[in-house]
């Protein structure tokens, strides 16, 4: 869906005449407007490549998450096989998966959605960049005033802070200084690249809720796996090793709490 959306954004861009049949000779003014929607696209790669990579990493977190949750899960289950008591602790952790799947869903899908958005701002970005350079070569040897063209040659800036206002902004501006008629194409794409950036940051700021609430509920899986063990051991006990004399202390901490609370105070019980 979002491949035939950006093909057709992509002709419709190749299509389209962004100047609207306007010519070079602009105001010191309009030249100002111009360079300054330059400056926001061009910096709008930048953000692009911040919000989306970002987001979709977070997203296969979610995954891997998931992974372990099922490991966890699988812990439950077999001891709630083993004695019926951990059955309450294995059904908290059915329930708390399940909530992780949810998770995990909307994160993929919310993923996708966020490569679309970029890949649609990348498509305007890369479109009317050069296509506004161009027109600021030409202004800087066209226009009648001075000032226009130092402007308009001095026009090399990248604006770090795009946002969608700023980019609505500057559609508005652009209407009020260069007329209703001219740069009609520019306008529109303006605003949509506002609205994909909106729904770009929107999108990923829910997916970093959704990592958050899968760390959380992975940790609440857990502990009820080792609850669910603590009244069903698995056979064999404690799987893994002891760490060396060499190795180093923090080694020990690690062993110690991946360690069901009720076999230790056992162990301790015993020793005492």
């Amino acid at each position: 869906m979002f491949i035939s959306g950006l093909f057709v954004l992509a002709v419709a861009l190749c299509c389209t005449n962004p100047t609207d049949g306007c010519d070079s000779n602009f105001t010191l003014a309009q030249v100002l407007t111009l360079c300054q929607i330059t400056e926001q696209l061009r910096g709008l790669k930048e953000v692009v490549m911040k919000i989306g990579p970002r987001a979709v990493e977070e997203a296969l977190f979610t995954l891997k998450a998931k992974k372990r949750s099922e490991v966890s899960l699988r812990r439950a289950e077999e001891a709630a096989e083993r004695d019926r008591n951990a059955g309450f602790a294995a059904e908290r952790a059915r329930l708390a998966y399940d909530s992780v799947c949810e998770a995990v869903e909307f994160a993929e899908y919310a993923a996708t959605s966020i490569e679309g958005r970029a890949s649609s701002l990348l498509v305007i970005q890369e479109y009317y960049v050069p296509f506004l350079e161009d027109v600021m070569l030409r202004v800087g040897t066209d226009a009648e005033a001075a000032e226009a063209q130092e402007a308009a040659m001095s026009c090399l800036q990248t604006k770090r802070s795009v946002s969608p206002t700023s980019l609505s902004e500057a559609a508005l501006e652009l209407r009020v200084r260069l007329g209703v008629r001219n740069f009609r194409a520019l306008r529109r794409d303006l605003h949509r690249a506002a609205f994909c950036l909106y729904s770009l940051k929107k999108t990923a700021a829910k997916i970093a809720l959704a990592r958050s609430s899968v760390e959380e509920i992975e940790y609440l899986i857990n502990e009820a796996a080792n609850e669910a063990e603590c009244v069903s051991p698995p056979k064999g006990g404690i799987q893994g090793q002891l760490p060396s004399d060499e190795s180093d202390s923090s080694n020990l901490v690690t062993v110690i709490s991946a360690v069901p609370i009720c076999w230790l105070l056992a162990t301790i019980t015993r020793v005492l």
